[in-house]
């Protein structure tokens, strides 16, 4: 959490504001740590938060909650490394449509309307070692998502440490 945050204030087509914030946080087993990043939460005031390198074991994620945000979905790997979390505001007006998470501590998604508008949260946390499976798998994945009746208008925002170089042309 030494870097400058990622925060994104987004109009939807509803013309509504969210105010999302994406952190790399590596690690929230510390007390402290957990905190100072509930407080960066409220400081931010942000709506929704998608969370790499939580490294919290799947028992120990509520602990991120607080009376102002709550766990939607999220992932941890069976060691404490890895694990991406997604938090949103509680007065948020959300009907969750479809959650997933797999088991390794690197991707889960929510599919949500808020405010009459469907969104796809996703938090990928990728391996800094190139694995030539991870992104393919991660696409099949996110291509359920288009299945109805999810695709009507379904706007996509994704946060996360895809640990990938550009190499695109330059």
């Amino acid at each position: 959490m030494n870097r400058k945050p990622v925060t994104l204030t987004t109009r939807l087509l509803t013309m509504v504001e969210l105010t999302m914030l994406s952190l790399n946080v590596r690690g929230l087993n510390n007390n402290i740590k957990r905190v100072k990043c509930q407080q960066l939460m409220h400081r931010q005031k942000a709506d929704d938060v998608l969370i790499q390198e939580s490294h919290l074991r799947q028992g120990d994620v509520s602990k991120i909650q607080d009376k102002k945000y709550k766990v939607i979905s999220s992932s941890s790997s069976s060691s404490k490394s890895k694990g991406v979390i997604i938090v949103f505001k509680r007065n948020l007006p959300t009907k969750i449509e479809k959650t997933y998470s797999d088991n390794l501590g690197r991707l889960t998604y929510v599919c949500t309307t808020i405010y009459d508008t469907k969104l796809a949260f996703v938090a990928i946390y990728a391996q800094t070692i190139f694995e030539k499976n991870f992104y393919p798998s991660v696409m099949q994945e996110l291509g359920t998502m288009t299945v109805p009746p999810l695709k009507d208008r379904l706007q996509a925002v994704q946060g996360g440490d895809p640990d990938e170089p550009d190499r695109s042309p330059r």
